[in-house]
């Protein structure tokens, strides 16, 4: 789902699984992963916020 939300360029979604995927990290103590998807949805957040 992700990929597809990429290549349509749907920024909304991509925010939403990436923040979706982080708590699913958190779920199982995988801090590392949950920083990282995370940092994945603010980085889709600010390219939308500088449009």
């Amino acid at each position: 789902m992700l990929t597809m939300a990429q290549e349509l360029g749907n920024p909304t979604k991509r925010w939403k699984i990436y923040e979706i995927m982080g708590e699913l990290y958190e779920w199982q103590t995988d801090g590392e992963h949950a920083r990282a998807a995370y940092q994945s949805a603010m980085d889709v957040l600010n390219v939308v916020a500088e449009r």
